[in-house]
């Protein structure tokens, strides 16, 4: 996430257990919030309910769009 959003590479980033309003999006960066975050906030130890709150589709479906996103910004880009 740092280094896509230092490159200006478009991103989905997962907060499972940390801050997401520490994070700004940039306009690139989508971010899939756990809705179990409260319950397992800067927690340390391993809970396999914090690491499968965030399903494989929201995944999926946020990727897709995040490409989407890139290929029309790509077409409107004006080549040097």
């Amino acid at each position: 996430m740092h280094f896509a959003l230092g490159t200006g590479t478009p991103c989905v980033s997962l907060f499972t257990c940390t801050s997401p309003w520490e994070i700004y999006e940039y306009g690139i960066q989508r971010k899939i919030i756990s809705p179990l975050l409260e319950e397992f906030f800067y927690k340390r130890e391993y809970n396999s309910r914090a690491t499968m709150a965030i399903t494989v589709e929201q995944v999926l479906s946020e990727v897709m769009s995040q490409l989407q996103l890139s290929a029309i910004r790509s077409e409107h880009t004006i080549p040097q």
